[in-house]
């Protein structure tokens, strides 16, 4: 027996045929709407991708771009901010301090020339720093507290035994050797910098500081709880 045909279509194609060929005008569709998604969904601004640079001028310039605050950490005076510029400093500082105690036990007329080299190195740091940062090297207070006692030891060393020449005051008890021993005195402050450029010290120096802020709160709760208990004490004396 011969099998049943398949009906034909109007267009004189068979069933067969005919899904076939809706199925590939389905698939068509498909990537239309597809492709029209996508043109929907892209960025409506232009997506910026940095160019890798190809030769070493633009290496240099991608680097100046991307580092702005290259011109902080470097430059010809960066390196008083180095490790063993710092470990100078602090070394030149204990010879100081060691220095000062000397004077006190040991009379000798090479503490004189000593002291004025040591002034100069710390006066040459202080210009170097300011040559650094400019004005802004009087926004930090460490700077300000630094150039206070390299002034003292100016005035000290420089200004106050010239003011007494020209004054002809010789005499222990006149008023200028008795700001030149305050500000003799005040020398002893350039140890406060070691706390600073060790950082042991400077840790040790922080927890410090928040343990006595943390005992001038707990000093101020016993306060007023001594104040409220005298005053419940004294109103209970007098009912008495």
């Amino acid at each position: 027996m011969m099998e049943p045909m398949e009906p034909m279509e109007p267009d004189g194609t068979d069933g067969t045929d005919r899904a076939r060929n809706d199925q590939m005008r389905g698939w068509d569709f498909q990537a239309d709407h597809e492709e029209e998604h996508e043109d929907l969904t892209m960025p409506l601004f232009p997506s910026t991708k940095m160019n890798i640079p190809k030769t070493l001028t633009e290496e240099k310039n991608l680097a100046e771009l991307l580092f702005d605050d290259q011109e902080e950490h470097s430059g010809p005076y960066a390196w008083i901010e180095h490790t063993w510029a710092q470990t100078v400093v602090a070394a030149v500082i204990v010879l100081n301090a060691v220095l000062f105690g000397l004077e006190s036990d040991v009379q000798s007329g090479l503490w004189g020339p000593i002291e004025h080299v040591i002034l100069i190195i710390f006066a040459a740091e202080q210009a170097i720093r300011f040559a650094r940062y400019r004005l802004s090297y009087f926004s930090s207070v460490g700077n300000l507290f630094d150039l206070f006692i390299v002034a003292c030891g100016a005035t000290d060393l420089w200004v106050m035994p010239l003011v007494s020449v020209l004054s002809g005051q010789k005499s222990s008890k006149s008023s200028v050797l008795q700001v030149m021993q305050l500000l003799r005195l005040l020398r002893i402050a350039r140890l406060i910098r070691i706390v600073k450029i060790i950082p042991p010290l400077y840790s040790l120096a922080v927890g410090i500081g928040e343990a006595l802020q943390g005992m001038f709160w707990v000093l101020i709760f016993l306060f007023m709880l001594l104040y409220a208990c005298a005053i419940l004490t004294a109103r209970r004396s007098w009912r008495d």
